[in-house]
């Protein structure tokens, strides 16, 4: 037995509608008729308060940035946060399923706030509730998040960085050596310089274009 779940498509109008149901490379079909009935009021509401950079951390704040996730609500920019009663500052968002909607928010804690603190959000003047975060000042909270592997792959990826740079820096002389060249586009000579002394090649190309009769 499977299930198999679908989104219905936007503009249909309330009541029966007929379905249809037709299995890929087979000749098996199924029709019926589903109720359509218009969907209820949006209730905004707070998912998850997390932070921002490590989601993992649950409501441990270490990066002084916290991140909200807030569903049925299609404009997150009048969401409103405080912290004991200091307000807190989004600085971006972005929506993370489009048909819920979803939006996460991030915000930033204010400073010189540590412990266990109570957070409050609203969405214009309602309001969403209340709920605890502990923000901590540990400065080194990344060191312990990463993982050895993700340590190593950031290390082969900084000397692989280096070593091409070292490698463009040395083949930089040998190409503009190559494209340099006189005025006349021919390339520089040890005597070209000296008084009364003429690059052969210049000579050549100076005489091939005055028997030229064009």
């Amino acid at each position: 037995m499977q299930q198999v779940s679908a989104i219905l498509p936007e503009g249909l109008s309330t009541g029966f509608q007929p379905l249809r149901l037709t299995c890929a490379y087979t000749s098996v079909e199924g029709e019926g008729f589903l109720r359509v009935i218009p969907p209820g009021p949006e209730v905004p509401r707070v998912v998850s308060v997390t932070d921002s950079v490590c989601p993992g951390a649950g409501r441990t704040i270490h990066s002084h940035t916290v991140r909200v996730s807030l569903e049925e609500a299609h404009r997150p920019e009048d969401l409103r946060a405080a912290i004991d009663g200091r307000p807190m500052r989004p600085f971006s968002f972005f929506c993370s399923v489009p048909d819920i909607p979803r939006f996460e928010i991030d915000f930033r804690v204010p400073a010189r706030i540590s412990e266990e603190k109570n957070m409050e959000c609203w969405l214009g003047h309602r309001y969403l509730g209340a709920m605890e975060i502990e923000v901590t000042r540990d400065r080194f909270w990344w060191w312990r998040r990463l993982q050895p592997v993700e340590f190593s792959q950031a290390l082969r990826r900084f000397i692989w960085e280096q070593q091409d740079k070292l490698q463009r820096r040395r083949a930089a002389p040998a190409i503009s050596a190559r494209r340099a060249t006189t005025g006349n586009g021919f390339p520089p000579d040890s005597f070209s310089g000296l008084p009364g002394r003429r690059n052969p090649h210049e000579a050549a190309y100076t005489a091939s274009r005055s028997e030229s009769p064009w």
